[in-house]
Protein backbone atom coordinates (compact mmCIF):
# COMPACT_ATOMS: atom_id res chain seq x y z
CA UNK A 1 0.00 0.00 0.00
CA UNK A 2 1.25 3.47 -0.87
CA UNK A 3 2.07 6.03 1.81
CA UNK A 4 -0.48 8.84 2.15
CA UNK A 5 0.65 12.10 3.76
CA UNK A 6 -1.84 14.43 5.39
CA UNK A 7 -0.48 17.98 5.32
CA UNK A 8 -1.56 20.84 7.57
CA UNK A 9 -0.19 24.37 7.79
CA UNK A 10 -1.12 26.06 11.07
CA UNK A 11 -0.58 29.30 12.93
CA UNK A 12 -1.83 30.43 16.34
CA UNK A 13 -4.31 27.57 16.70
CA UNK A 14 -2.84 25.28 19.36
CA UNK A 15 -6.35 24.57 20.64
CA UNK A 16 -7.11 22.66 17.40
CA UNK A 17 -4.04 20.41 17.38
CA UNK A 18 -5.31 17.57 19.54
CA UNK A 19 -8.48 17.28 17.43
CA UNK A 20 -6.38 17.44 14.24
CA UNK A 21 -4.28 14.54 15.51
CA UNK A 22 -7.39 12.57 16.49
CA UNK A 23 -8.81 13.11 12.98
CA UNK A 24 -5.54 11.91 11.47
CA UNK A 25 -5.50 8.82 13.69
CA UNK A 26 -9.09 8.00 12.74
CA UNK A 27 -8.30 7.89 9.02
CA UNK A 28 -8.91 4.40 7.65
CA UNK A 29 -5.72 4.30 5.59
CA UNK A 30 -3.11 1.98 7.13
CA UNK A 31 0.01 3.73 5.76
CA UNK A 32 -0.18 7.41 6.61
CA UNK A 33 1.81 10.30 7.98
CA UNK A 34 0.85 13.72 9.29
CA UNK A 35 3.01 16.72 8.39
CA UNK A 36 2.35 19.93 10.32
CA UNK A 37 4.08 23.25 9.56
CA UNK A 38 3.49 25.65 12.47
CA UNK A 39 4.33 29.33 12.05
CA UNK A 40 3.14 30.34 15.54
CA UNK A 41 5.48 32.31 17.78
CA UNK A 42 5.41 29.47 20.34
CA UNK A 43 5.55 25.74 19.55
CA UNK A 44 2.41 23.68 19.88
CA UNK A 45 2.16 22.19 23.38
CA UNK A 46 0.34 19.16 21.94
CA UNK A 47 2.68 18.40 19.02
CA UNK A 48 5.77 19.18 21.10
CA UNK A 49 4.77 16.26 23.37
CA UNK A 50 3.55 13.97 20.58
CA UNK A 51 5.70 10.85 20.33
CA UNK A 52 3.98 9.34 17.28
CA UNK A 53 6.68 8.53 14.67
CA UNK A 54 4.10 9.11 11.92
CA UNK A 55 3.96 12.82 12.82
CA UNK A 56 6.40 15.29 11.29
CA UNK A 57 5.96 18.54 13.23
CA UNK A 58 7.94 21.61 12.19
CA UNK A 59 7.83 24.77 14.27
CA UNK A 60 9.06 27.68 12.13
CA UNK A 61 7.99 30.95 13.81
CA UNK A 62 7.29 33.77 11.42
CA UNK A 63 9.75 36.60 11.62
CA UNK A 64 7.53 39.16 9.92
CA UNK A 65 3.86 39.58 9.19
CA UNK A 66 2.58 37.44 6.37
CA UNK A 67 -0.41 37.76 4.12
CA UNK A 68 -3.01 35.02 4.03
CA UNK A 69 -1.94 33.99 0.53
CA UNK A 70 1.40 32.71 1.89
CA UNK A 71 -0.39 29.66 3.24
CA UNK A 72 0.38 28.18 -0.17
CA UNK A 73 4.10 28.53 0.56
CA UNK A 74 3.64 26.60 3.82
CA UNK A 75 1.75 23.89 1.91
CA UNK A 76 4.61 23.71 -0.59
CA UNK A 77 7.10 23.10 2.25
CA UNK A 78 4.81 20.36 3.57
CA UNK A 79 4.53 18.77 0.11
CA UNK A 80 8.32 18.67 -0.22
CA UNK A 81 8.75 17.14 3.25
CA UNK A 82 6.05 14.54 2.61
CA UNK A 83 7.46 13.58 -0.79
CA UNK A 84 10.98 13.26 0.63
CA UNK A 85 9.54 10.93 3.31
CA UNK A 86 8.17 8.67 0.56
CA UNK A 87 4.56 9.82 0.29
CA UNK A 88 2.84 8.87 -2.94
CA UNK A 89 -0.38 10.77 -2.17
CA UNK A 90 -0.88 14.09 -0.40
CA UNK A 91 -4.13 15.02 1.35
CA UNK A 92 -4.60 18.59 2.62
CA UNK A 93 -6.33 18.84 6.00
CA UNK A 94 -7.13 22.16 7.64
CA UNK A 95 -6.33 22.43 11.34
CA UNK A 96 -9.80 23.57 12.31
CA UNK A 97 -11.94 21.15 10.28
CA UNK A 98 -13.21 17.66 11.06
CA UNK A 99 -12.97 14.94 8.44
CA UNK A 100 -14.67 11.56 8.41
CA UNK A 101 -12.55 8.43 8.82
CA UNK A 102 -12.71 7.59 5.10
CA UNK A 103 -11.82 11.11 3.88
CA UNK A 104 -8.30 10.25 2.73
CA UNK A 105 -9.28 6.80 1.50
CA UNK A 106 -12.05 8.23 -0.70
CA UNK A 107 -9.76 10.88 -2.20
CA UNK A 108 -7.04 8.34 -2.98
CA UNK A 109 -9.60 5.98 -4.55
CA UNK A 110 -11.06 8.75 -6.73
CA UNK A 111 -7.81 10.22 -8.00
CA UNK A 112 -7.13 7.43 -10.54
CA UNK A 113 -4.57 8.74 -13.02
CA UNK A 114 -5.39 12.40 -12.32
CA UNK A 115 -2.91 14.72 -10.63
CA UNK A 116 -5.39 16.28 -8.19
CA UNK A 117 -8.63 15.28 -6.47
CA UNK A 118 -10.61 17.85 -4.49
CA UNK A 119 -13.94 17.69 -2.76
CA UNK A 120 -16.67 19.53 -4.64
CA UNK A 121 -19.51 18.70 -2.26
CA UNK A 122 -19.22 18.41 1.51
CA UNK A 123 -21.10 19.12 4.71
CA UNK A 124 -20.08 22.04 6.90
CA UNK A 125 -21.00 22.20 10.59
CA UNK A 126 -20.63 25.60 12.23
CA UNK A 127 -19.35 25.19 15.78
CA UNK A 128 -18.94 28.77 17.00
CA UNK A 129 -20.84 32.05 16.92
CA UNK A 130 -24.52 32.73 16.37
CA UNK A 131 -24.81 30.01 13.71
CA UNK A 132 -23.32 27.30 15.96
CA UNK A 133 -25.02 23.97 15.38
CA UNK A 134 -26.11 24.71 11.83
CA UNK A 135 -25.24 22.21 9.10
CA UNK A 136 -24.69 23.33 5.51
CA UNK A 137 -24.41 21.39 2.27
CA UNK A 138 -21.49 23.09 0.53
CA UNK A 139 -21.56 22.38 -3.22
CA UNK A 140 -18.91 24.38 -5.06
CA UNK A 141 -20.19 23.12 -8.41
CA UNK A 142 -23.42 25.06 -7.82
CA UNK A 143 -21.85 28.09 -6.14
CA UNK A 144 -19.28 29.21 -8.73
CA UNK A 145 -16.31 31.37 -7.74
CA UNK A 146 -13.48 30.37 -5.47
CA UNK A 147 -14.18 31.78 -2.01
CA UNK A 148 -17.37 31.66 0.01
CA UNK A 149 -18.07 32.56 3.61
CA UNK A 150 -20.70 32.22 6.28
CA UNK A 151 -21.88 35.03 8.52
CA UNK A 152 -24.29 34.11 11.25
CA UNK A 153 -27.18 32.02 9.99
CA UNK A 154 -27.20 33.64 6.53
CA UNK A 155 -26.75 31.56 3.40
CA UNK A 156 -23.16 31.24 2.16
CA UNK A 157 -22.01 34.34 0.28
CA UNK A 158 -19.27 34.94 -2.26
CA UNK A 159 -16.18 36.65 -0.78
CA UNK A 160 -13.83 36.92 -3.77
Amino acid sequence: MDLVAFITPTMNRPDTHEALYATFCSQSLPHKTLHVYDESSEPSPFFSRCQDPRVDYVHAPMQEKREVTRIGAARNVLCERARSAGAVYLVAMDDDDAYGPQHGEHLVAKIGDADVAKLAVFRLMVTKGEAAGTLWLWDVRQMGGQHWGLRGAESPRKTD
